[in-house]
């Protein structure tokens, strides 16, 4: 989401939820996902085609990378080449790691739900409708009425994933809480996408894995910290 709302920033294009031509065409992004599931050795995932790992290396010289990045990087031809990055790794890796996330089980916005509640709710646990309403929103192009049905059938005897109940504070506003099956199944999933990254990152050096956390993180920083994209 970091490099939606880069790109959002950078041409204005509003809130988070124009940018869902990201998820246009579920059709496609379905069949991507299948050639995915069926092999997720490292970097090839980034494109089944005619995309190699990574960066060409000459004589220990980077060379121009397979997604058109041009060395040496400069400062000033930066954004070019980040927007070259954007949709291979929005899609590839993105959904790949999704992927992952997801596993067999889980719908996609199951998945983030879980997800919400492993990373901002109290004790990794629980957390207000409200918030994963207004979270879940940032992400999808989803209504009220649609994320209460996810939320009910999340909570249903078949899934049982979680428990939803009246806050005490107001009637009007719901908790949400994993369940013991809800718990177990986030640390499945956290387990499964972590051993998927890693073998993503046994290709990389650990200065590689250094820097590019580091890029991440400061723009999401910046990002979220309420950068408008304009010099003041």
């Amino acid at each position: 989401m970091y490099l939606i709302a880069f790109v959002k920033s950078a041409y204005g294009l509003g809130s988070v939820r124009q940018m869902d031509i990201f998820w246009w065409h579920d059709r496609k992004i379905a069949e991507r996902r299948n050639r995915l599931s069926s092999d997720i050795r490292p970097f090839t995932l980034l494109s089944r085609g005619s995309v190699t790992p990574g960066l060409v290396r000459e004589h220990g010289v980077k060379q121009q990378s397979d997604f058109g990045i041009d060395y040496p990087i400069k400062r000033e031809t930066a954004p070019q080449n980040f927007l070259k990055l954007f949709y291979p790794f929005h899609y590839s890796v993105g959904m790949a790691v999704e992927k992952q996330l997801s596993g067999s089980d889980l719908t996609r916005h199951q998945t983030v739900i879980l997800w919400i509640i492993h990373s901002k709710g109290e004790g990794g646990h629980t957390i207000h409708r409200k918030t994963i309403e207004r979270l879940i929103g940032e992400w999808y192009e989803l209504g009220s009425p649609a994320i209460s049905k996810v939320l009910r059938a999340m909570a249903e005897k078949d899934l049982n994933l979680i428990s939803i109940r009246e806050s005490k504070a107001s009637a009007r506003e719901k908790i949400i809480r994993l369940t013991k099956k809800g718990q177990s199944t986030v640390n499945e999933m956290m387990k499964r996408t972590e051993a998927f990254i890693k073998l993503i990152s046994d290709e990389l050096t650990d200065e590689e894995i250094a820097n590019g956390m580091e890029f991440m993180s400061r723009v999401g920083v910046i990002v979220e910290g309420g950068f408008s994209g304009q010099k003041g």
